[in-house]
């Protein structure tokens, strides 16, 4: 294919109803992780369909949000520091509230190995950045934000719709935690969105916050300090 051929080839792929069906396609495997059998299939499929059509748009990775950033050191430091704050508010004020109401608490048993096991809190900080802090960013923000909002036309209104369906659409994969595990997952995803269009559609700042989000919970379950911090607000 010539460099003309393919550019107009990539260029096909910046319209909004292609860029649409391929959110369709993402959200149909997104859901059948209720499916136990095919959750993992589902999720990987996911990630690939969402490489192949960023691949295929002209600049598309840049389109996602991924571009340089002017003081590496000052992003680290801010992200740091909300990610501490947003943690222990969102874990220690309003999931309790979340679980006084709904009469159940979040499900955790999957991360009951980490206590006290340097080997296994390794690499689920190593999986936390991959998956949590890269993948689910570039695919929940960067992909099905994007999508949604260039489906709907890229109004504001359409923005405000992105943003609470991609939140969504996150937190429905973690109904291994219940549901109160999926609503804060939901209310996480919720600010991760506001975050990513405030500050331009800068994905390293999401990337950054979730994966320093993560890192800041499961060091707290490796100490058995977890609990406590469901109780620093509320006692």
């Amino acid at each position: 294919m010539s460099e003309t051929g393919q550019d107009g080839f990539r260029s096909n792929f910046d319209q909004p109803a292609v860029l649409g069906g391929a959110v369709v396609l993402i959200i149909l495997a997104i859901c059948a992780t209720f499916s136990n059998a095919y959750s993992n299939v589902a999720v990987l499929g996911s990630f690939l369909l969402m490489l192949v059509f960023t691949t295929l748009r002209r600049d598309g990775f840049r389109k996602l949000g991924y571009r340089g950033q002017e003081n590496w050191w000052r992003l680290i430091g801010i992200t740091v520091v909300l990610a501490v704050l947003f943690e222990t508010l969102l874990s220690g004020g309003i999931e309790p509230l979340v679980s006084q109401y709904l009469g159940e608490t979040i499900d955790l048993s999957n991360f009951d190995s980490l206590e006290g096991n340097i080997l296994n809190t390794g690499i689920m900080l190593a999986l936390g950045w991959i998956v949590g802090g890269f993948l689910e960013e570039m695919l929940f923000r960067g992909f099905i934000l994007q999508g949604i909002e260039r489906l709907l036309g890229g109004s504001f209104a359409a923005t405000v719709i992105a943003i609470a369906g991609s939140s969504v659409l996150f937190g429905l994969p973690h109904f291994y935690q219940d549901t109160v595990g999926m609503i804060m997952t939901g209310l996480m995803g919720l600010v991760f969105g506001v975050i990513y269009v405030w500050s331009g559609r800068n994905l390293w700042f999401t990337i950054l916050l979730h994966g320093f989000v993560d890192t800041y919970g499961i060091i707290l379950i490796y100490l058995g300090k977890y609990d406590d911090l469901r109780h620093i607000l509320f006692g």
